[in-house]
């Protein structure tokens, strides 16, 4: 799941980076958010969890 999160965000930024900067979305900061959830999956801190994104 976190791969599929970090490549559709890759996706729109490359594609359309216009819908992510419409609606306040860092590629960045995604890609940040990502490698922590990654970090801990591989390390066993987290196994199975939902992530979701809410616009502020």
């Amino acid at each position: 799941m976190i791969d599929r999160i970090d490549a559709r965000i890759t996706a729109l930024h490359v594609a359309a980076p216009e819908i992510l900067a419409d609606n306040g979305i860092r590629h960045d900061s995604v890609r940040d958010f990502t490698a922590l959830a990654r970090a801990a999956v591989q390390t066993g801190r987290i196994g199975y969890t939902l992530m979701i994104a809410e616009k502020p």
